[in-house]
């Protein structure tokens, strides 16, 4: 649990590290040496922020403060679902705004003047070195990310290529592909990927069996059968069939179920 609040925090130091729609609970939650870093850099950024703002009374910290505040909903301090992903950027939207503002806010003059070790000057020059290099980095991350971002189909393929034995990448990289029409790569990459014989998920199915039908191939309708032979019988509880549909066995939103029929008529 420690590794995942100290996700979004660290997120706060390098906001483009790891610029991804995908970020696997396994990945990052692993024992290595740069999650070690990035737990021992989070930690001690929450502490230096406990100290500044209720000892020090910092305006800087109590931003940093109003940032953890922002994301606490999602800090994993109660259960919280969201698949097979450990955190979504989208969720530091707030924070980062605070976190921004705090790092304006910080005196930076006055702190300089207490390093004694080096001239004022060479501290400074240290201080716009490290600064510029950390907009260069952000700059590259971006420029080279943001071609990702131009379709679902390149953005999953990069997912994919990311996190390959991820099973959301796999769906949403097939469902691309399916919906810009290269069905003969959908089929080829399923092939190459999965034992057919072993089975397909059952939202992985629904797409390769979609590509059949699409081409007109008779083996789709055979999948699309064995697919609602195994679905719960969610339609047959008046009271609330979604409900008894999304807790049931089979892992599928009522859309992909809608998609399902509409496929099979």
């Amino acid at each position: 649990d420690v590794y995942k609040r100290q996700a979004y925090i660290f997120e706060a130091l390098l906001p483009f590290y790891t610029i991804s729609p995908l970020h696997p609970v396994t990945t990052f939650t692993t024992l290595s040496e740069f999650n070690i870093v990035k737990l021992i850099a989070s930690m001690a950024l929450v502490g230096f922020c406990l100290y500044k703002a209720f000892i020090k009374n910092n305006a800087a910290a109590w931003l940093g403060i109003c940032a953890l505040l922002s994301i606490l909903p999602v800090l994993h301090l109660v259960p919280l679902t969201i698949d097979n992903n450990l955190f979504h950027d989208r969720f530091m939207t707030l924070g980062l705004a605070f976190m921004a503002l705090a790092v304006v806010a910080i005196p930076y003059d006055k702190y300089i003047a207490k390093f004694t070790l080096l001239r004022p000057a060479v501290t400074t020059g240290a201080l716009s070195v490290l600064t510029s290099f950390w907009i260069c980095l952000a700059s590259l991350a971006v420029y080279n990310i943001l071609p990702f971002w131009q379709s679902d189909l390149t953005l999953w393929h990069w997912a994919y290529k990311t996190y390959p034995e991820d099973k959301g990448a796999q769906y949403s990289y097939y469902q691309g592909l399916y919906a810009d029409g290269q069905y003969r790569k959908l089929i080829d990459e399923i092939h190459d990927t999965h034992d057919l014989d072993e089975g397909l998920s059952v939202s992985i199915q629904i797409v390769y069996a979609n590509t059949l039908v699409t081409l007109k191939d008779p083996e789709g309708l055979d999948y699309l059968e064995g697919i609602v032979k195994i679905m719960p019988n969610f339609h047959q509880n008046e009271s609330d069939p979604r409900n008894a549909l999304i807790y049931s066995d089979i892992p599928l939103s009522p859309v992909q179920v809608a998609g399902l029929y509409n496929s099979l008529s």
